[in-house]
């Protein structure tokens, strides 16, 4: 059946609309897609700024603390006496001594006592973590800003940064554990009732011990927290480098090519 004039000019201005309808959602898509691209490029960017801000704070807040803690000895109702113990990182407290009063009749000797522990493993572990990550970030960071060509002409580039970036994830995880509980004990053997508990004059019933002041350990407790938070940092940077991977690159073509 022959279409009519006025049926033939409808289809043919028709034409021209679905075409333009078309290629607006062509560039609408390639508009949403340069735009996705762009803020994982400007996501992968600004990722050793964010690794390397919380590895400084958790490097400076471990590896310079310093702190002391006291008690009190009276012997034999004698003028109180304060007995002061310092201690730093990396927290060998075995290697610092203090003197404390012997309580003898001459009420002027003093004898040489020393803290209990060594806890230096766990706290260099958590400070050598942090300063490996602050190296590889940095060098991630003069590769993302000076060489991104090289970065991106092969596919090895991202896939070798996102194993590097897992494992930097756990080392946070397993350090940030071990110096965890590191602390903790830190915190006992530090305490003035457990530098009573060793101290000789102390167990004589003569003798009057009280508790001084307690070692300030707010920065150490930051650290812990810090570490945790790189760990968690350093897990989501691990999703935006898989998408700049081939495993992540390959399902995004497909879903595309798919689509009509």
């Amino acid at each position: 059946m022959p279409l009519s004039e006025e049926t033939t000019s409808r289809i043919t201005w028709s034409k021209p609309c679905l075409v333009q309808k078309q290629g607006r959602e062509s560039n609408f898509d390639n508009f949403l897609k340069a735009t996705q691209e762009d803020d994982e490029r400007v996501s992968t960017r600004s990722q050793p700024f964010e690794r390397t801000t919380g590895i400084h704070a958790c490097i400076r807040m471990a590896s310079g603390y310093s702190g002391s803690t006291s008690f009190n000895i009276q012997c034999n109702s004698s003028t109180s006496q304060e007995i002061n113990a310092s201690f730093s990182y990396p927290f060998r407290l075995n290697t610092h001594s203090y003197k404390v009063p012997t309580c003898d009749q001459s009420g002027t000797a003093f004898k040489t006592a020393k803290l209990t522990g060594d806890y230096s493993s766990s706290a260099e572990f958590f400070v050598a973590v942090g300063v490996l990550a602050f190296l590889y970030s940095t060098a991630t960071l003069v590769l993302y800003l000076g060489y991104q060509h090289l970065y991106r002409q092969s596919p090895r580039g991202p896939s070798i940064d996102l194993l590097l970036t897992g494992i930097f994830m756990f080392l946070w995880l397993v350090c940030s554990s071990a110096w965890g509980k590191g602390l903790t004990d830190v915190k006992w053997a530090t305490r003035p009732n457990t530098l009573m508990s060793v101290t000789d004059a102390c167990k004589l019933t003569l003798n009057n011990c009280t508790p001084g002041h307690t070692p300030i350990m707010g920065r150490l407790n930051s650290s812990v927290i810090f570490g945790f938070l790189n760990c968690i940092l350093w897990g989501g940077n691990c999703w935006f480098l898989y998408k700049e991977t081939p495993l992540h690159k390959p399902a995004n073509q497909q879903e595309g090519a798919g689509q009509p």
